[in-house]
């Protein structure tokens, strides 16, 4: 009896070590996994899609676009943004640039592997102050799926216009012409195989938009055979103190 209840104890003692050295099941360490700034070459871990999923590339004509670009002057937008650094997505009334309905995806290249405690943001900005530019129609939000499933909505960073104020609107929370950084925390959301996300948006007519530094945060689930090692290991610890 003594035997197994000093077992017991070794066996509680090594769990115990377990979480100690993978930092604990319940830690969210969220690592960075994937970030886009738009600063290297055009297309080179993202696409542009259209609601038809036909890939396009940056284009303007008139005063309709979507291009990347370093200068908030660069593009006719209504108001200057502020607080973008180096490159940008900027887009006003996409249909006559190959977005059908105004709509489009900025297709993030899938990260491969096993993730947890995940998480994504994006900063971005609506730049007019004219209270009915834009409408509930008119929206920014960033998507995900897992594991190449269906989409699903991040709520926490998906806004949208309302006709009688100014900007893009999540709840109480409204953005305009300053760059605003947007997170949604998925801790509950796990992979087995991959993760991916994207930029939705809808703009009509002159509702102009600003998107950047896009990102994802996550911890790699460790191998089951690496979470035996690391039990064996800290079993082995607590046998060798006993000594």
């Amino acid at each position: 009896m003594k035997t197994t209840l000093k077992n017991a104890q070794l066996l509680s003692t090594a769990i115990l070590t377990l979480g100690s050295l993978t930092g604990g099941a319940m830690a969210a360490s969220m690592s960075v996994l994937q970030s886009e700034g738009f600063n290297g070459t055009d297309f080179d871990n993202y696409t542009l899609t259209n609601s038809a999923d036909t890939s396009l590339s940056f284009s303007s004509t008139g005063s309709d676009y979507i291009i990347r670009t370093s200068s908030p002057t660069a593009v006719a937008f209504s108001q200057a943004v502020t607080g973008f650094n180096n490159n940008f997505i900027a887009l006003e009334d996409i249909d006559s640039v190959g977005f059908t309905g105004e709509e489009g995806y900025l297709n993030l290249s899938p990260i491969v592997g096993s993730y947890n405690n995940l998480g994504i943001g994006f900063t971005f900005a609506a730049p007019s102050s004219a209270a009915t530019r834009y409408e509930p129609t008119d929206l920014i939000e960033l998507q995900y799926r897992v594991d190449g499933g269906s989409w699903t909505v991040a709520s926490d960073t998906s806004y949208n216009g309302n006709s009688t104020s100014a900007g893009l609107h999540n709840g109480a929370s409204n953005v305009t012409t300053g760059a605003t950084a947007v997170f949604a925390d998925l801790t509950g959301v796990s992979t087995s195989s991959s993760f991916q996300v994207r930029v939705h948006f809808i703009s009509g007519t002159q509702e102009e938009m600003a998107f950047d530094d896009i990102v994802v945060r996550g911890d790699v689930t460790p191998e089951p055979s690496s979470s035996f090692m690391l039990l064996l290991g800290g079993l082995t610890i607590c046998l060798k103190r006993r000594k």
